[in-house]
Formats: C-alpha cells, sequence, structure tokens
C-alpha cells in the first residue's frame, strides 16, 4: 500500500475541527435575488387561485361550535360560527394540502363542508350529523 503525504490525502483537511469549505455563492445569490424582489416589486407569485371554504347548515342548524380551515400548514380556527360559513383564502400553484373541518352545535345539527378552488367544488362532505372534514391533496383540481 503507498502511503501519501498529509497534503495529498483523499478528504483531508487541515486539522480535525476544520469544516470543509463550502462556497457563499448560493447563499449570496438568495439574497440578491430576494433584495431585487423588495426593491423592484417584480417577483409576485405566480399562479395564485382563490380557495373559498364553506360550512352549510343542514335541516335548520344555524350555528357552528367551530370550524377549522387550512392552505398549506396555515391553519384558522373560529368559534362558535354563525351558518351559512364561506372564507376566501388564496394559494399558490405548489399548496400541499387544503382542509376543512366543522363541528355541528346541537345535538341534532347537521352540516354540509364544501372546498371550492377558482370557484370549482373540489371537495364536499354531504349533509353529516354533527361535523364534517374534507381535504385534499394539492389544489384538488
Amino acid at each position: 500500500m503507498t502511503e501519501h503525504p498529509p497534503s495529498r490525502r483523499p478528504y483531508a483537511r487541515t486539522s480535525a475541527y476544520s469544516p470543509p469549505y463550502r462556497s457563499p455563492g448560493p447563499a449570496v445569490a438568495g439574497l440578491l435575488l430576494g433584495l431585487a424582489c423588495l426593491l423592484t416589486g417584480g417577483c409576485a407569485v405566480t399562479g395564485d387561485h382563490e380557495v373559498t371554504f364553506e360550512v352549510v347548515g343542514v335541516n335548520g342548524t344555524k350555528t357552528a361550535q367551530n370550524v377549522s380551515f387550512g392552505v398549506g400548514f396555515g391553519t384558522s380556527y373560529n368559534s362558535p360560527v354563525s351558518l351559512p360559513f364561506m372564507k376566501t383564502e388564496p394559494a399558490a400553484d405548489d399548496v400541499h394540502a387544503l382542509s376543512l373541518y366543522a363541528d355541528a352545535a346541537g345535538a341534532d345539527g347537521a352540516i354540509t363542508c364544501r372546498i371550492k378552488v377558482d370557484g370549482k367544488t373540489v371537495a364536499e362532505s354531504g349533509d353529516s350529523v354533527h361535523s364534517c372534514h374534507v381535504e385534499t391533496k394539492g389544489l384538488g383540481t
């Protein structure tokens, strides 16, 4: 076996504690791009969609105990809520999930949950007693 001098060893470091060299190029490029977007206002998110979350009372149900809805990792929570409930939120093309959950107030309450993307229904639960839950992967379109 051939012995290499210390400076010629594969992956050799000058010290056991010195980290390998990494170029700051990608970090600097990202910082400059972000600064350019901020100064010019020219880097708006493209492909935005309107997501509408709806909860409707069935057979006279007028109140939901709570309603939670989410676009991606963001979740909003409302309690108590008068029905019908409707909330519209923006969503980018690459959103990973949409979800809607509601509990009817009262023992006999029945409700319907619906998620619409750009006016088209992508998820709906039928007239559910007590609660409903719908979700999609991505925009569900």
